[in-house]
């Protein structure tokens, strides 16, 4: 039995796992909660191996923000974005990466909050301005990031030429690598 955590804004996610399966809880008292059961703790230490480990840290930190401050979430973006008001075109949102659709120098993710999920809309020249090897979309992004992992997306809210409500990547944050895939629902 074990527990992986991180915190996002106010609220401490615990994940905790017991022969593969994930019990969730989220609140501040989470991590206390599971220490008090016996659970060994060991938040933001663990690693899918030792090369993806040392892949992962020789790109950048993968633990980098103790905390991460959050401006909006998926469900106000998607029910009070309009684009005449020009709201929501600085935000700061967080959760877990569910999706990804690479297509060369841009991609799509669906990001899922607390309170729902959002499409992500990510291009490679706006993500590393003007380095040339574009290390942190081809390395970081398309190589070192997998589905579960928490990232926090500064950007703005638009609608995509299909009509899909999206937020524009100007700059992401590898908030903690997920350690488990996550589980198949059938």
């Amino acid at each position: 039995m074990y527990l992986l955590g991180v915190r996002i804004g106010d609220t401490h996610y615990a994940d905790v796992y017991f022969d593969g399966h994930v019990v969730r809880r989220e609140g501040h008292d989470a991590g206390r909660n599971a220490e008090r059961e016996g659970v060994a703790c060991f938040v933001g230490a663990f690693h899918r191996g030792i090369l993806g480990e040392a892949r992962l840290r020789a790109a950048s930190d993968p633990y980098p923000a103790a905390r991460y401050e959050v401006t909006a979430t998926a469900r106000e973006i998607a029910e009070n974005f309009d684009e005449t008001k020009g709201n929501y075109g600085d935000v700061r949102i967080a959760g877990r990466i569910m999706t990804r659709r690479i297509m060369g120098s841009a991609s799509f993710f669906e990001l899922q909050d607390h309170t729902g999920k959002i499409q992500v809309y990510i291009k490679r020249d706006e993500v590393c301005g003007g380095d040339p090897e574009s290390t942190l979309y081809n390395k970081v992004f398309k190589k070192l990031l997998d589905i579960g992992d928490f990232i926090g997306v500064e950007g703005f809210a638009f609608h995509t030429n299909t009509g899909e409500l999206s937020v524009h990547c100007r700059k992401f944050t590898v908030l903690s690598k997920s350690i488990r895939p996550l589980p198949v629902v059938n």
